[in-house]
């Protein structure tokens, strides 16, 4: 475009591309570095960036939820591990046993190495 872009059509295009700049910048045919600049000019296309990336999230999360509603364990787990940590769906490593005494494993104490037998 030999003329200048409007706000309305950089704001189209972050939405239309959701939020991804290098995409809308393209479309509009300046730089990136130029949308980004008018972003960082106006509440109204920070407002559109964030936007669009919030559809392509709701995206990503559909994808998600199609994945696990098809069996796909990794994602099951995924979900699982970030999302129902209230169900004890928790990944952690324990560097202390109970009531912050040693960490017993299968019947064994953490032990000095400067006290192991000869």
């Amino acid at each position: 475009m030999g003329q200048k872009v409007t706000i309305k059509e950089i704001e189209k295009a972050l939405i239309e591309k959701k939020g991804i700049v290098t995409d809308a910048a393209k479309q509009l045919g300046i730089t990136r570095r130029q949308v980004y600049y008018r972003i960082k000019k106006s509440q109204r296309l920070q407002d559109a960036l964030r936007e669009g990336r919030e559809t392509m999230k709701d995206v990503a999360e559909g994808m998600l939820h199609k994945g696990i509603r098809e069996g796909d364990r990794v994602l099951i787990m995924f979900y699982l591990k970030t999302q129902a940590k209230d169900r004890g769906y928790v990944e952690r490593q324990e560097t202390t046993g109970a009531d912050g005494g040693p960490l017993v494993i299968k019947g064994y104490t953490n032990v000095n190495p400067d006290e192991w037998p000869d």
